[in-house]
Formats: structure tokens, C-alpha cells, sequence
């Protein structure tokens, strides 16, 4: 009987030492689920912004670095193109041996010509369609080639719009211009724009400047500037007899050339030359036709009507402006972006397949131990 009484004893004092071990481990670490004492601890997770928020930056930074490759390539293509010049031509393909002596040739001819070359006139079997351009900076004399534009505003009688209109097209007529064009507002304000030998410049107006007296005005506003492009004149005229020289050589090697590779080589670097040819003409004869002819643009109205708004100042600009700046802008960052994606993406590829070698290398090695 005592025997069962101390064992009784025992088992209560080990069942409350395991409730107490137990309490202390409840207490230690455990926040109750219910808000109760005693519940069960949960244990914090981490939700699915998380990730968005990861893969977000992540983007954010392949973008930023796809712009910046993109603003340095556009960067250094814009240098290698005008470092280049035009020297593309004779690079377009891998160089044997005979396209370097032709190289070579172009080269010595470009810095050496011939005793009987000449870089003055139209060169031998050119005909008739140079017309000179290119010559007109080596003449002593004409040098200067300077674009005159002038404006004037003229404020005149009531009554005498008509009249005014009609004097100014007489004074165009008299300095042997025309009207280039013309608008007017109620018939009593309008615009027109003169065309003048450049010769007759100053003289066309003084005679605006004099019809205001006539028809009882005054000068508004006047305005004269000038443009110099004798350097770019100049250039160009350079560039177009170097250009012609490189074609009468081209075609002379063309003549000589035994196989039908080379010729049709240069075939293509003489259709080439010739396009660079008649660009800078076409650049030339806008040059002389602008130095030639001065534009006066004349503005009339009667004295009772108001100036019609000038437009807006291109030191600040209006509403649409700005917008179509802005979104120049953000094309010019989308292509860079694009610009970039092109570089990494291959980069990407490349990293992704070794990426994976490594990793399938690691586990054969991690299989075999």
C-alpha cells in the first residue's frame, strides 16, 4: 500500500515538472494567434509585394543601363561619322591586293595631281552639267559671300492700303525683283515678301523707307542682317573639284581594269563619288541663289489698324512647342533605351547559357562526390 502511494507521489511531481518545462517553453517565444495567452506562435511571411518590388527594380535598373549604352553608342557613332568623312567609299569591303594599290592610287593622286589637271573649270568627260560650281571662291574678287535679309514695317494713311501695295511691287519691279509673296488682312494691313538682287539691296530700301513719306506714314521698324557663308562657300567648292578628280581617276582605273570584279568595284565607288557630287551642287547653287537675291520682307497697314501679332518668341516658347520639344525628347530616350536593349540582350544571352554550363558542371561534380 505505501509502495503505491510513493509511486503515485512521483508520477504527480514528474507531471509537473513537464507542465512547467512546457509553460516556460510558451512563454519563451510564442505570440498568440487569437489574441489570447497561450496560442500558438505564427511566424511572419513575407507577401508578394516583396517580389513585385524586387522584379521592379530590377527593370528599372536594366533600363537605366540600357539608356546609358544607348547615349554612348549615339555618342560615338556621331564622332566615328565625323571623323570619317568620306572615306567610306573605298572601305566597304575587305581589301586584296589590287584594291589596295587602288587605294594607294586614289591617294597619290589626291596629293599629287597631274601636270595638266586643273581645279578651276569643269574636268574632261563631264559635259556641260557642272556649270562651274566649285569655281566661283578661286576668282580674286569674289570672295565675299554674304546673304542679306532685311525687314520693314511701314505705317500709312488711311484709305491708302491699296495704293501702298501696288508702290511696292513697283519698287520691286523698278530694282528688278518680284513678289515672292503676298497676304493681307481686310484690306487694309498685309505682308509681303520681296525678292531682290542682292546689288539692289540698299537701294530697295531706301525707296520703302521714302513711301512711307509719300503716303503720309512713318517707318514702323526696320531691320537689316547679313549672313557670311564665304567659308562654307569655299569649302564645298573644295570638296566638289577633290570629288571630281577621285571620279576622273576612277574612271580612268575603270578603263584599265582587266576583271570584271574590280569593274564592277568601281562602278559602285564611281556612283557613289558622283551622288557626293551632285549633293554639294545642289548645296552650292542654294548658296549662290541665296547670296544673289536678298529677302526684304515688307509689312503695310493703315494707321488706325493694330500690328498683327509677330508669333511667338523663340526664346520662349508656347504651349505646343514645349510639347512637341518634350516628346522629341522622350523618343530620343526610347531610342536610346532600344539602342542599349540591342547591346544587352545578346550580353544577356551569353551570360545565361554560361550561367547554366556552370551550374549543370556543379552538380555532375556534386553527383560524382
Amino acid at each position: 500500500m505505501n509502495t503505491d502511494i510513493r509511486s503515485l507521489q512521483l508520477l504527480e511531481r514528474d507531471l509537473e515538472a513537464a507542465a512547467e518545462r512546457e509553460r516556460v517553453h510558451l512563454a519563451s517565444g510564442v505570440e498568440p494567434s487569437d489574441g489570447g495567452p497561450g496560442g500558438p506562435r505564427r511566424l511572419p511571411r513575407r507577401g508578394r509585394g516583396h517580389a513585385w518590388r524586387g522584379i521592379a527594380a530590377a527593370l528599372a535598373a536594366v533600363l537605366v543601363l540600357a539608356g546609358g549604352i544607348g547615349f554612348l553608342s549615339q555618342v560615338r557613332m556621331g564622332d566615328d561619322a565625323g571623323s570619317a568623312g568620306g572615306a567610306d567609299a573605298g572601305d566597304a569591303s575587305a581589301a586584296p591586293a589590287p584594291e589596295e594599290q587602288l587605294d594607294k592610287a586614289l591617294d597619290v593622286s589626291l596629293t599629287n595631281p597631274a601636270p595638266g589637271a586643273t581645279r578651276q573649270g569643269s574636268v574632261a568627260g563631264t559635259g556641260g552639267s557642272d556649270n562651274g560650281i566649285g569655281t566661283a571662291p578661286r576668282q580674286q574678287g569674289d570672295l565675299t559671300k554674304v546673304i542679306r535679309d532685311g525687314r520693314i514695317g511701314i505705317v500709312i494713311a488711311d484709305g491708302s492700303f491699296s495704293k501702298g501695295v501696288a508702290r511696292v511691287i513697283q519698287i520691286a519691279r523698278q530694282n528688278r525683283g518680284f513678289v515672292l509673296e503676298s497676304t493681307s488682312r481686310d484690306e487694309r494691313s498685309g505682308t509681303m515678301t520681296l525678292r531682290i538682287p542682292a546689288k539692289r539691296f540698299d537701294d530697295s530700301m531706301l525707296a520703302l523707307r521714302a513711301l512711307a513719306g509719300e503716303l503720309d506714314g512713318a517707318v514702323e521698324f526696320q531691320d537689316i542682317s547679313g549672313q557670311d557663308v564665304t567659308a562654307e562657300f569655299i569649302d564645298l567648292g573644295a570638296r566638289l573639284d577633290i570629288l571630281k578628280e577621285r571620279r576622273d581617276l576612277l574612271r580612268e582605273l575603270q578603263r584599265e581594269a582587266t576583271s570584271s570584279n574590280e569593274i564592277l568595284r568601281l562602278a559602285g565607288l564611281i556612283e557613289d563619288v558622283q551622288l557626293q557630287i551632285e549633293t554639294i551642287q545642289g548645296g552650292l547653287r542654294f548658296l549662290k541663289d541665296q547670296v544673289a537675291e536678298a529677302t526684304i520682307k515688307v509689312e503695310v497697314r493703315e494707321r488706325d489698324v493694330e500690328r498683327e501679332d509677330p508669333g511667338p518668341n523663340p526664346e520662349n516658347p508656347s504651349l505646343g512647342d514645349s510639347f512637341e520639344l518634350a516628346v522629341q525628347g522622350f523618343l530620343r530616350v526610347v531610342g536610346a533605351v532600344v539602342v542599349g536593349l540591342g547591346y544587352l540582350i545578346p550580353l544577356g544571352a551569353v551570360a545565361l547559357v554560361a550561367w547554366g554550363v556552370v551550374r549543370l558542371v556543379r552538380r555532375r561534380d556534386r553527383a560524382a562526390s
